[in-house]
């Protein structure tokens, strides 16, 4: 309770501070917004074309872009030179370089030339070099690390990171790349490295442990796509998966067999998002169907079936509601189920406890800006949450609960949401923490 307490009063004070730093105008948040609008684009383009005419492009220039090379911009224009300044759409350009959030900052300006015109993108970029120390504490451990990671990778916007921590149960190192166009093309291509060794603690949703172990779990996965649209993207992958359970480690109990399995999958990614000045609304559903066989006679084949679906919605400049769905289905053995406490749209059961082969979840959140700067933003965000799981002994267990997050957005720095997460469990009346920068502890 006390490590609780201070964690609290930690995060007041870091928003009270926060609060004393200078704000920016309601009306400065709006013109921010109004950039990335499909409507204020359009207009923009069409104003200059009724005064000046249709006229054909002569070129295409990029102020700003001192890392960022500018064949990554321009392949995603809709329009070369010569086409006529209509055929450019300006918003799919415009949410195209604000997904790949290396820009803090995008305009455009059309330059009449007389019989012709210049486009001209104007970006300025984020810091995409970022070390990122990592301090964590929930139910489960207490823990640190550091990464490193970089969003602009030889200035075409892959991205790549590497890091490691090391907790009160163990260590877990980690590495990815991904390559949102490979050459250019419509090609993706995805690489993910991880080892961790790892004490486990199983049980129930109330915390009681019914289960203790020691394992050391390696992962190697490549996953190559291709985007048939600008909002659909098929994926066919494999890994390496190893769970080596240390049977020497005298402290464990009810310790399950180990198991190594080669993987293939089929992933369907649909992200029809629009992306605006920091957060993003619209639909995105994943999707992913996998068969595991074993990789060595002691071990067992699986199949599993995994579905992810989101919709923002915009209710007012920095503020929307979402409603998630997870939801998985799988044969797997049992030191291969799914960990679900502490993630998201698991924030109310306890972190890394709860171990299941089936579940599905419902969260409803609605976020809204409290503080707005130069340099980023400070939001708070309310849910409520709603899922069972498979148990132990086949039966299903019910779980729901509200909760509340604070999360920072930085402008001109390359990272992903920085949360702090509070969940409380309705059935079993407990409270759980984590912490959350892209991915949850």
């Amino acid at each position: 309770m006390i490590n609780r307490s201070l964690r609290l009063i930690i995060y007041c004070t870091i928003l009270l501070q926060l609060h004393s730093l200078p704000l920016m105008s309601q009306q400065m948040q709006q013109n921010e917004n109004l950039r990335y609008d499909r409507h204020s684009l359009k207009q923009k383009q069409q104003q200059f074309i009724e005064k000046h005419g249709d006229l054909p492009i002569l070129q295409f220039t990029i102020s700003g872009a001192s890392k960022t090379d500018q064949v990554f911009i321009l392949n995603q224009a809709s329009a070369a030179p010569g086409d006529r300044l209509s055929k450019f759409n300006p918003y799919s350009l415009m949410n195209s370089l604000k997904k790949s959030n290396i820009f803090s900052d995008i305009d455009f300006h059309y330059h009449n030339n007389g019989e012709t015109v210049t486009v001209e993108i104007a970006v300025v970029e984020k810091w995409t070099l970022i070390p990122l120390p990592i301090f964590y504490s929930n139910a489960g451990s207490t823990g640190g690390g550091l990464f490193l990671i970089e969003s602009n990778l030889f200035g075409y916007g892959k991205q790549f990171f590497i890091g490691a921590t090391y907790a009160t149960n163990g260590w877990n190192a980690l590495s990815g790349y991904r390559d949102p166009g490979l050459l250019g093309s419509r090609f993706k291509m995805n690489i993910f490295l991880r080892h961790k060794n790892t004490i486990y603690e199983t049980g129930t949703m109330d915390g009681n442990t019914d289960r203790k172990y020691k394992c050391g779990m390696s992962l190697a996965r490549l996953d190559t796509g291709y985007a048939f649209t600008d909002t659909l993207t098929l994926y066919l992958s494999t890994a390496y998966e190893s769970y080596d359970v240390d049977n020497s480690f005298n402290q464990g109990f009810n310790m399950p067999d180990s198991q190594q399995s080669v993987l293939f999958a089929t992933v369907v990614d649909i992200n029809r998002l629009k992306y605006y000045d920091y957060f993003h609304y619209g639909l995105l559903i994943r999707g992913e169907f996998a068969e595991l066989l074993p990789a060595n006679d002691n071990s067992k084949r699986y199949e599993t079936a995994t579905l992810y679906a989101a919709y923002y919605l915009k209710v007012f400049d920095y503020q929307r509601a979402a409603l998630k769905l997870r939801g998985f289905t799988g044969s797997n053995p049992e030191v291969a189920k799914k960990r679900i406490g502490g993630k998201n749209g698991f924030k109310t059961l306890p972190a890394e406890m709860i171990l299941t082969d089936r579940y599905f979840s419902a969260t409803t959140t609605y976020e809204h800006s409290l503080l707005k700067f130069s340099w980023g933003v400070v939001t708070a965000s309310a849910f409520w949450e709603h899922g069972m799981f498979n148990t132990e002994n086949g039966s299903l267990q019910t779980f729901y609960g509200p909760g509340a997050a604070f999360f920072v957005y930085m402008k001109k720095i390359a990272l992903p949401a920085i949360g702090i997460n509070y969940g409380y469990n309705v059935i079993t009346k407990k409270s759980e923490y984590s912490f959350s920068a892209g991915i949850s502890f």
